[in-house]
Parts: structure tokens; sequence; C-alpha cells
């Protein structure tokens, strides 16, 4: 802490140690979630240019139902075995209450849907006017099976902390898609049954074996008041959900009816470049954060770890938006053509958005520690109405910027809502100065050098790439860094060789 002062408690729970271990866990799903992003990415001419137009279509409407159904189905159990897992006495506890979500998850997803697969000639000509799809539909459907009883046992291994594992299992399981791709879509010609026929094939055998490793080492068991007591926290997670899918996406449907078909193409752009840091940062964070911060908040000085983390993770989110920000415009003159050129102007809007969205799920533990997941219903539920709203109004007048806005508009609500409800039943003692300090330094920033005219494209993102990496140094100027704190870089820099050893004990 600031001083010197060390803080009470056994070393493992001091919140240096802590983000380390956090950190290093962040870097190993970071690395996975990379690779599977990437194989993502590449797909993408693959499908265009083995799919026509109304196929990727077909396959766009097939993915989105999947994960509406899903929503309903999951019922919020992962959530819950984080929520309840450190709570449990004994190691047989623990392993009773994945037990139980295993075989809750199973029974839900089998007998949820088997009325579908009796439906799809239904769920066929409701979305694609045809029953044509139906045999797609079923496939879709037996995959969603093996998908949502898998998730218990990969939440499992990110509770138990074992993010290799986890990785190794993600990955081998998109290796075997993208093989089973190519060969079905690219040697068969099997369109958009191949794609769905190689997913049902790798999360099915990537199931089994999951499950099959899960269940040797909990074994089986099953008890009535672990699932009841999961269910009502974790259903409220349904309609969240849905509110979460309305935000994210009714933009796009705002775009196209009020205003065209061009300001969507260039709006999606600029959210996907927006969204990058959200992939490479947030989500692998959470990996290991979601879990870890109920067993963190237990602790004696769990809100002191917290804080610092959460203190931690501001200085990456602000520093890799600001790096983004700084070098977007002349990176799009490179990389796209003139018709998407004005997408630059949605991407701090986007990065900001989700910066908000990502600093409302780490501050919603109180609301999680205390089971009101009912109050996340509701302010998710008041965040759609604000989306919904400003679309109506900024949309027509700023076309993609009154998307962004809606956005921007909308995690704003649900960041203020949640942080003035979950500081009543946990108070984190956030380091307000430290944060107001990366916050006006990242807007300086940002404000000044995009006054700044420089050219060719090349030149100009080397000089913001200078200018983005003095980032940190400019926060020591401004006292950012605590005595330990700078004694920690200082040692990680004489260790890597950056820093003189000799001078590290002239400037001491």
């Amino acid at each position: 802490m600031r001083g010197g002062k060390k803080i009470i408690g056994e070393q493992k729970n001091r919140p240096a140690v802590a983000l380390k271990n956090i950190l290093r866990h962040s870097l190993i799903y970071s690395a996975g979630n990379f690779f599977n992003k990437t194989v993502a990415f590449l797909l993408v001419p693959f499908y265009t240019h083995y799919l026509v137009p109304a196929e990727y279509g077909t396959l766009s409407l097939i993915e989105i139902t999947s994960y509406i159904i899903e929503m309903f189905l999951a019922a919020g159990i992962s959530q819950s075995i984080m929520r309840f897992y450190h709570e449990q006495e004994s190691v047989a506890e623990k392993k009773l209450l994945v037990s139980s979500s295993l075989i809750t998850s199973a029974a839900f997803s089998f007998f949820g849907l088997i009325p579908f697969m009796f439906l799809t000639d239904f769920m066929s000509a409701v979305i694609f006017e045809s029953t044509r799809y139906s045999v797609l539909l079923k496939i879709m459907l037996a995959t969603l099976f093996f998908s949502m009883t898998s998730e218990v046992s990969l939440t499992y291994l990110r509770i138990k902390e074992k993010s290799l594992e986890y990785n190794v299992a993600v990955i081998l399981r998109t290796l075997l898609s993208l093989t089973l791709n190519i060969v079905f879509v690219a040697v068969f010609r099997w369109g958009v049954s191949g794609i769905l026929i190689s997913s049902l094939i790798s999360i099915a055998l990537n199931g089994i074996v999951l499950n099959w490793l899960t269940t040797r080492e909990i074994g089986f068991g099953f008890s009535l008041p672990h699932v009841f007591e999961m269910l009502k926290y974790g259903l409220p997670y349904i309609p969240s959900g849905l509110g979460m899918f309305v935000i994210n996406f009714s933009d796009r449907y705002f775009l196209q009816r009020l205003s065209s078909l061009e300001e969507l193409g260039v709006y999606s752009l600029g959210f996907k470049f927006g969204m990058i840091f959200q992939f490479l940062i947030f989500e692998p964070f959470m990996l290991i954060w979601g879990p870890k911060r109920f067993e963190v908040a237990r602790q004696d000085n769990g809100s002191r770890v917290i804080t610092r983390v959460f203190t931690y993770f501001c200085f990456i989110q602000i520093f890799a938006g600001l790096s983004l920000c700084l070098v977007i415009k002349d990176v799009m003159s490179l990389v796209a053509s003139p018709a998407y050129q004005q997408a630059y102007r949605i991407v701090p809007w986007i990065v900001l958005s989700y910066f908000l969205l990502s600093i409302y799920f780490h501050i919603q533990i109180g609301i999680l520690l205390k089971k009101k997941t009912k109050i996340i219903a509701l302010i998710i539920g008041a965040a759609v109405g604000i989306k919904i709203l400003l679309s109506i109004i900024l949309i027509p007048r700023l076309h993609g910027l009154g998307a962004a806005a809606a956005t921007l508009g909308s995690f704003s609500v649900m960041f203020v809502l949640n942080y003035l409800v979950s500081r009543r039943y946990y108070e984190i003692p956030f380091e307000y100065s430290r944060i107001a300090k990366l916050v006006f330094l990242g807007v300086a920033m940002y404000l000044a050098v995009n006054w700044i005219p420089l050219t060719p494209e090349l030149f100009s993102i080397a000089v913001k790439s200078m200018v983005a990496v003095s980032f940190p140094l400019l926060l020591y100027y401004m006292g950012f860094f605590d005595i330990q704190e700078i004694g920690t870089i200082k040692r990680y820099l004489v260790r890597t060789g950056v820093m003189n050893s000799r001078l590290k004990e002239a400037d001491q």
C-alpha cells in the first residue's frame, strides 16, 4: 500500500500477489482467445468464398436462434456455480454442487430441447418462411445439447484456475471444427449443413471428454436444495441476457430502418475495431476473475484486493483503448476502402462504451454476493429502454454516430445504477484519485494528439504509437504509482535488462 505499509493477512491475499496470479491466468486465456478469434476471422473469407450470401445469412440466423434458445435453457447455471462454489465448506460439498449442476444442465438441455426437435418445421417456417431448413435446425439443437452440458465442465476448470487445461480443451475443439469445416465445405461441398455438422462433431466430442473427466474427478451426486438455490439465483439471468442481446444488436436494426445499409456497413466495421480489446483483454480477464472474485470477497482483506485489481484493470483498459483510438484513423486509411474511411469516428465511442460495460461487470460484486440478481435484470431493463429511445432520437440525425452514442448511453445507465445499488451490499474503497488521473490523462492525450495533423499514415502511426507508450511514464510523473509499485517496476526493469542495477541503486 501507499508509504510501504503492508496489508494484513496471508501473503497470498496481498493485492500485488493476487494481481500477479490473475494476470498470469488472464494472459493464458488471452492467448487462447486470440487464437480462436483469429480462426473465426480467417474463416470469414473461407465462408464467403464457398457460401452464397443467402447461405451465409441462413447460418447467421441459425446462430442467433441457437443463442436465444441457450439463453433460456442455461438458466444461469454456470453463473450460479461460480457464485456458490466457494461458499461450500468441504471438498465433498463443492463436488456435490458441481455434480448437481452438471446433472441439472443435462436434464434442462435434454428435456428442454426435445420439444424443439418436434417443432423444427414450424421454426423453419417462422424464421425462413420455408420448412426446408428443418434438418439444419435439428443439427443445431443437437449441437446445443453438448454445448450446454460442457459449459459446466468448462466453468469448473475456470473455478479451479486450470487456465491451461481450459485453453487446451477450447483450442482442440476449434482445430477439429476448422479441419472438418475445410473437409465438409471445401471438399464435399455440403455448404451450411457441412458447417453445422462440423460444429456438432467437434462440440460433441469435446463435451463428452470434458464431462467424463469432470465426473471422474467429482463423482455422481445430486442435491435438490443446491439446485433450487442455484435456480433462484440464476433464473434472472434469462431476462438479463435477453436485455443485453437487445442492447448489443438492436442498433443494427435501427440503422437499417432509420438510416441506410451503407451506414450500417460503416458502423459495423467501426464496431468490430472498437471491440478488439473486449476480446483480447476483458473476456480473458473475466474468465479468471469471474469465479475468483467470490473467493477473494470472502477473505479478510478482500475489498482491498478487489480495489487494487480494479485500479490495475482500469489502467490496462485505458492504456489499450487510448493506443487504439490514437492510431485508428490512420489504420483505417490503410486497411479500408474509401467508402469505409469514416468508420474510425465510431471506434472511440465503442471503446468507451465497452470500457463502462467492463466496469459494470467488475463492480456488481455486491449484488451478486447478496444474490440480488433480480436487480440486475431491472438495471438492464432500464438500459434497454434508454438504448431504444436514444436510437430512435439520434440515428435519424447522426446515423452511425447516433447508434454509437445510444450504445454509450445505455451502458452509462447500467454503470451508474449498478454502482449506486451494489455499494449498498458490498463497499469497495475505490482509489478515486488514481482513477481520475487515468481518465484525465487518457482524455487529455487523445484530444491533444488529434489536434496535430500528421502525414503520411505510417509516419503518423509511428509518432502516435510513441505518444501512447508514454502514457505510463506520464502517470509516473503525476504520482499515480505508489512506492511498492515503483519498486516492483524497477525490479522488473533490472531483471529484464532495461534498467542498469547501478542506475536503480543511484535512483534509490
